[in-house]
């Protein structure tokens, strides 16, 4: 993958070289695009590392390197106040800013100079000398070196509201090379914070045209060029695109995804840059770099070995560490009393002490339970407390649960998969029987390395045997059950350790690692083994009536508890073809899944998904984002939805994710805005999760043109039908706010000529045209009995305008329609109608909870409860359908 993807970087440089052409900007400002500037940057940046091993250039270097990025720089000099400079009036610019050059005593650069009085401004070239021997002076008396002085021409203009901006170029540990554009000077962080408008970011290796529509529009860019209210233009927006183009490849260029570069531009950041008679100028700049050598490269495309991960999920041979040869339990009464109850369970007072907690919460079910068994014949029938005595005495609660027998016990009810427990005392464990060594594991199994070695021991025990299995190929993949490593202070150097030697292996040969932390895997299909661990494995799937020609979902969670319970909730709604969790993240991570699932396919025997649900506490490695977001867009262009929850958006929820999955912390707004713009719906709370990725499972096949077409609609637009005036207005109210630059609008629909005659027909015959008038979604009173409501949606759904359809009915003093007949009226739509995508609602109370579940369940139709959050998650759909490619 890695040298596919350098081939293709080369590939695309080419292309770029063919297609070059002059970027005409002003009528005094035209220059090539930016591959000349990268080469010119390169000369640069070998004459500071010749000079200096230090991360950050001086300003004046920075400056030299900013203006090879398109950025427009000042007349400047450097000037050495160790030499004389008695002709300096001559050699710096009429007016001059001057900035002074310091370092610490341990030699690293000082970046901000105002709070050490290192800034003059506007100083006449004739006051030069002096304000050298002030410098002198003045930073003779402490701890910093001068060690010299820019003299920068002096820009005479006013700063207010956007002729500063904010314009940067960095590389993002999680988005990969990245531009940023905002308002600059002092109000980057005001804006950010008091009025959440913080800097655009454009994450460069997903494609910056996807960006420049949304930015054009941003209030940013409408304010510089004057498209606002009482705002004159200050500049043109193909200046400021030229520049963030420039930029882009600039950063694109020395960035840990360029096999071809030297160096790594760690940031580049120009703030303010000032708008001065329509260019952009550089006032302030850092530049901070590093070599090549020192970063590595890195790969869009994952350099691990994730093909393996279907071995993982679909098992032929496994083998167990952490099998025990006997699981303890204790009795109620034990569990209960403990030792004292041994003591008094034969005396009056253990039948007093029983009868009392008989009357606790605690008890009730027990004691129900007990009265409620048949009696027995007279004369033979025990005593109340006696058959509560012997409950206590026999009824045996499960102490000390262990995955891996857990997992032992189901590997019987699956001949297809040879399982080898690893044990070194025991010959066998619940009847299969065990191997010694590791060794002996692979031997048994024709000396071929197993498909998943399943690893259930402490943390420093789990690293010595991870080891062994690195040095002898012993297993393919790997599931660390193990707790105790990065989500703890004290297991950060096992999971450091761990990897740093998981590295040093063979890119293609070595396994692949699902956790540490996790909870194993569920993969449905006959040919599959799951390795999700329960006490009771059929608590993990509730319910019989799931619809078996509902399509699929698939899950991918970092947490266990949260993939078990969803796999719980999902059972009764939607069909979930496989899960897989993936704890710490250490080696395999969610995005890892995610790339497996799309570029080889789903496991054997199960159908591809149409929507993937991701629960995701942050990203582990460098450069997973960009790579969801590119898997993202992939996704997309099959017809397949990925909807995201985000743990710790907050302070206190990164806190939490550290201490849970060790996860990488990550600026939450700017994971919402670029995920969103990939085209991921990204939920803001659980059941959002929930409802989503079950609406998104049976709307986005009967859209899925709508999903995967190139040329986005200008509008799409979305019937809506009640009997209430109430609910017309909250399905309004729920429509999405226009975002700037989104081509497709969401609208309620116009119909067809035809339409609008058999929507008049019927308002005409029931006698509701005196009664409400025809608007743009359609509110037909409490009048319209059941028949006509059939009668008007069957109209509706004819039309080929709309998108999508809500109908809500609500009962009123007029009708109260029973649960029956509402399923008998959508049931019948439905099956006129089965490939439009219709969602209902129903409220009035508890009596209708029966009859929206039974719609979800038996008919694959959605139905909430509140016409308005209906509207609000479809809204949310198709805002993710409509971005473009």
């Amino acid at each position: 993958s890695l040298c596919s993807h350098q081939f293709f970087f080369r590939a695309e440089n080419m292309l770029r070289l063919a297609s070059r052409r002059l970027w005409q900007v002003s009528s005094a400002r035209i220059r090539w695009a930016s591959s000349f500037q990268c080469e010119a940057a390169t000369k640069l940046l070998d004459e500071y590392a010749s000079k200096s091993d230090t991360k950050v250039l001086t300003e004046f270097d920075a400056l030299r390197v900013v203006g090879t990025f398109g950025v427009g720089v000042l007349q400047r000099t450097l000037v050495d106040p160790n030499e004389p400079n008695e002709d300096l009036q001559s050699k710096v610019p009429k007016v001059s800013a001057v900035k002074g050059i310091l370092r610490y005593a341990d030699g690293s650069l000082v970046t901000h100079k105002t709070e050490h009085k290192a800034i003059e401004l506007a100083v006449p070239a004739e006051n030069a000398k002096k304000v050298v021997d002030t410098f002198v002076e003045r930073f003779s008396k402490t701890d910093l070196k001068l060690e010299g002085l820019m003299f920068r021409e002096w820009v005479e203009y006013a700063p207010s509201m956007g002729n500063e901006i904010l314009l940067s170029a960095y590389q993002d540990p999680v988005f990969g090379p990245c531009v940023v554009v905002g308002f600059g000077g002092v109000l980057v962080d005001n804006f950010k914070d008091e009025f959440n408008m913080p800097p655009f970011v454009i994450p460069v290796a997903y494609g910056v045209d996807s960006f420049l529509p949304y930015l054009k529009e941003s209030t940013l860019v409408r304010l510089i060029e004057g498209k606002l209210r009482g705002r004159e233009k200050l500049i043109d927006w193909e200046v400021l695109e030229d520049v963030i183009r420039s930029l882009a490849e600039g950063i694109m260029h020395f960035s840990p995804y360029n096999p071809e570069g030297e160096y790594v531009v760690d940031e580049i950041e120009v703030n303010p840059a000032a708008i001065e008679n329509g260019r952009l100028v550089a006032l302030d700049s850092v530049v901070s770099v590093t070599p090549k050598s020192k970063t590595g490269l890195m790969s869009i495309p994952s350099e691990k070995p994730i093909s393996k991960i279907a071995q993982m999920c679909q098992p032929k041979s496994m083998g167990l560490i952490g099998c025990t040869e006997k699981i303890q339990g204790k009795t109620m009464a034990q569990e209960v009393f403990g030792k004292v109850f041994k003591r008094m369970v034969r005396t009056s007072a253990a039948e007093m002490l029983l009868a009392r907690m008989m009357k606790a919460t605690v008890f009730s079910k027990t004691k129900k339970a007990i009265t409620n068994k048949p009696k027995k014949a007279a004369g033979g029938k025990p005593s109340f407390m006696k058959r509560v005595t012997q409950w206590l005495q026999t009824a045996v609660v499960p102490q000390n649960f262990n995955p891996c027998n857990s997992i032992l016990d189901r590997a019987k009810e699956n001949p297809g998969v040879t399982v080898y427990p690893v044990h070194r005392k025991a010959s066998e464990i619940q009847g299969i029987k065990c191997v010694p060594t590791l060794e002996e594991m692979k031997k048994k199994n024709g000396g071929e390395p197993v498909d998943v070695l399943v690893v259930a021991i402490p943390a420093t025990d789990a690293v010595k045997a991870l080891e062994e299995c690195f040095q002898h190929n012993y297993c393919n993949t790997v599931q660390l059950f193990s707790a105790g490593f990065a989500e703890t202070e004290a297991g950060q150097g096992l999971q450091e350790e761990l990897l740093g030697n998981l590295k040093q292996l063979d890119k293609i040969s070595r396994p692949i690692i699902n956790g540490p932390n996790t909870v194993g895997n569920w993969v449905s299909g006959p040919q599959s083994f799951n390795t999700i661990f329960a006490d009771d494995p059929q608590a993990l799937v509730v319910g019989d009536s799931v619809n078996k020609n509902l399509p699929t979902v698939a899950l991918i969670c970092q947490s266990g508890g949260f993939a078990v319970a969803r796999l719980s909730g999902f059972s009764s709604i939607v069909h979930t073809s496989m899960c897989v969790t993936v704890g710490n993240q250490m080696d395999m991570s969610a995005t890892d899944v995610l790339e497996n699932l799309l570029v080889n396919g789903p496991p054997q025997g199960i159908s591809e998904p149409v929507a993937v649900g991701i629960y995701l506490e942050g990203f582990a490695a460098k450069g997973d984002g960009l790579r969801m977001m590119t898997l993202v867009r992939k996704a997309r262009k099959r017809g397949i939805t990925v909807v995201l929850y985000k743990a710790g958006r907050t302070q206190a929820g990164q806190a939490a994710v550290a201490t849970h999955t060790a996860s990488m912390a990550t600026d939450y707004g700017n994971f919402l805005r670029l995920m969103e713009h990939s085209g991921a719906v990204v939920c803001s709370n659980l059941e959002e999760f929930h409802n989503l990725v079950t609406l998104s499972s049976l709307l986005g096949p009967k859209l899925k043109e709508l999903i995967t077409s190139e040329e986005k609609p200008e509008t799409v637009g979305i019937c809506g039908l009640t009997n209430t005036g109430y609910l017309k207005c909250g399905m309004a109210d729920s429509l999405p706010k226009p975002v700037p630059g989104h081509k497709t609008k969401i609208v309620p629909t116009t119909y067809e000529e035809h339409t609008m005659d058999a929507i008049k027909k019927v308002y005409a015959d029931y006698k509701l045209t005196d009664v409400v008038e025809i608007g743009d979604f359609l509110d037909v009173t409490p009048a319209l009995h059941l028949a006509g409501w059939h009668e008007l949606m069957t109209y509706l759904l004819k039309d080929p305008n709309p998108c999508v359809y809500i109908f809500s009915p609500v009962i009123s003093p007029q009708r109260v329609p029973t649960p029956k007949v509402i399923t008998l009226l959508f049931e019948a739509i439905t099956k006129d109608f089965p490939n439009q995508p219709v969602v209902t609602t129903m409220e009035s109370g508890a009596r209708y909870n029966k009859m929206r579940q039974e719609l979800w369940q038996v008919h694959g139709t959605p139905c909430f409860e509140y016409a308005d959050v209906a509207m609000a998650y479809i809204s949310k759909l198709l805002m993710a359908w409509t971005r473009p490619f």
